[in-house]
Formats: structure tokens, C-alpha cells, sequence
């Protein structure tokens, strides 16, 4: 990333008491700070010295002391690095994976964010449904605009078939210009929004995630739809936490975003 790093670092035994976790990365941040600066007056003094030979041939001399570089200039620099790091323990099963994901994904985002910024700024306490329930919202938050918009809400328990039902229903509606509502969790929900994202229908996902950290994002589709200008997301919960974010999704908290996607419709459910 152009201003700050992303690592892993796996720490394969118990680290002795005299070498915290910060006096390490302090060391690594000192040690690229040296090579980096002893690099850059290096190429200094090639550009001196090819600087030096042209003015000896045309009947001058120019020595490196002359144009003001020392090896042991880089002594003196300024550091690399701000001081202080953020870092996060991993002790679950899949965060690990789920963090390489999300670091690889980084230059995406950041162009993302640089050649769509009106679409992937966060909006805070962002009002929208019939109670005014307040959101933290990325994407098109024209869409909570939209004359008509209805809640997908799916059975967890359908065939195949059902399922197959519920998609061709919600996309009539979709291809009607209905906005469809949903966190899209059940099975036959995550099959509506793959229909509908192929398609490119206008969504709006409320998810079980904060979306307050400062590098807080939508991920995967999401943020790609978001980008688009045909999805919104929606975060309810204020704060970003890892207890949302990395545990299974349970029941009551399934209903819950299913109350705020029925407050965000301005359509009955089907019956």
C-alpha cells in the first residue's frame, strides 16, 4: 500500500520476555529505515560520481564530498515508519485465511477507492426506513430512495426446486424495478443475490458486521457492487467487532437483520 504495510507474522515459539512483540517490529521498522536510506544515498553517490566523470572529461572535477554525500548520511535520517503498529492476534479457526484474502484484495480497494470515492465513502449514523434506524452505509445510498423496495426473506429449509422458485419470484420483481432487502443469509437468499448481483439488480445488504474501523470495507462482491452503483450496505452495529465478524452467525441475530431489512421495505412480504 502506497502509505502503510500489511504483515503476518507467525510466531512458531514462545517469545522470551525481553523481546516483546513491540521491541521486534520496532527492530524490523529500524532495520528497513537503514537499508532504505543507505540504498537511496547510494544512488545519490552513483549519480555523483557518473556526475564527476562527465566533468573530468569536459576538463572539470566534481568529487562526492563536493555534492554533499556520505555513506553515513543515513545515520542522521528521518525514520520510514511512524511510530506505533496495529496488529491482531489470530487464534481462530479461519481468520488466517480470511486476513491473507483480505490483504491480497488491498490495491483493489485502494483503486477502487481512488477512481470511485463518492461510491466507497462510508456515510455515518445514516437514517433510512420507516423507524430511522441509523446505519454506517457504503454504496448507492440513493437506493434507500426508491419508490418501492421489498424484503427477500426465504425459508432456511427448501428443495432445490423452492429454491429455484423464490429466485425466478424475486427477480420478476427485481426486473419490475424493485429494490430487494435482505441480509441474504439463508440458502435460498445467497441464491437471490447471486442471481440478482449477475444481473446487477439494485440491493441493499444489511450485514451483521461494523463497518466504523478506518480500513473497515465491504469485501469480495460486495464492495465490487458497491463500486458499480447498483448495491448499498448496511451496517447497523455500530462498532467493528471480531466477535461478529468471525463467529457463525446465530438465530437471533439472523432475525435481527431480518427486522431491519423489513424496515428498509417499503413493500409487504409476499404471502
Amino acid at each position: 500500500m502506497p502509505d502503510h504495510f500489511h504483515g503476518i507474522l507467525y510466531v512458531r515459539e514462545r517469545l522470551p520476555k525481553s523481546f516483546p512483540l513491540g521491541k521486534i517490529i520496532g527492530a524490523w521498522k529500524g532495520a528497513c529505515s537503514r537499508a532504505y536510506w543507505e540504498e537511496k544515498d547510494a544512488a545519490l553517490m552513483r549519480g555523483a560520481a557518473n556526475e564527476a566523470t562527465l566533468k573530468t572529461k569536459e576538463g572539470s572535477s566534481v568529487s562526492s564530498a563536493a555534492a554533499g554525500i556520505s555513506p553515513q548520511s543515513c545515520i542522521s535520517r528521518e525514520p520510514l515508519f511512524d511510530n506505533g503498529y496495529n496488529d491482531r492476534v489470530l487464534n481462530r479457526k479461519g481468520q488466517l485465511e480470511r486476513w491473507i484474502d483480505y490483504l491480497r484484495d488491498n490495491p483493489r480497494r485502494l483503486w477502487l477507492k481512488i477512481h470511485h470515492p463518492d461510491r466507497l465513502k462510508k456515510v455515518y449514523n445514516f437514517k433510512a426506513g420507516v423507524h430511522r434506524h441509523s446505519y454506517t452505509a457504503v454504496g448507492n445510498t440513493f437506493l434507500v430512495t426508491y419508490p418501492e423496495s421489498v424484503q427477500v426473506r426465504c425459508h432456511r429449509h427448501l428443495t432445490q426446486e423452492q429454491i429455484q422458485a423464490e429466485v425466478e419470484y424475486y427477480m420478476s420483481l427485481a426486473d419490475s424495478g424493485i429494490v430487494l432487502v435482505s441480509p441474504f443469509i439463508s440458502p435460498a437468499g445467497k441464491a437471490v443475490y447471486d442471481a440478482a448481483y449477475k444481473a446487477k439488480k439494485p440491493m441493499i445488504r444489511v450485514i451483521n458486521q461494523g463497518l466504523d474501523g478506518r480500513f473497515i470495507y465491504p469485501t469480495g462482491r460486495d464492495l465490487k457492487g458497491c463500486t458499480a452503483g447498483f448495491m448499498l450496505v448496511l451496517a447497523p452495529y455500530a462498532d467493528y467487532s471480531t466477535a461478529t465478524a468471525d463467529k457463525r452467525i446465530t438465530r437471533s441475530e439472523c432475525l435481527d437483520l431480518n427486522s431491519y431489512a423489513a424496515d428498509l421495505s417499503t413493500s409487504p412480504l409476499p404471502q
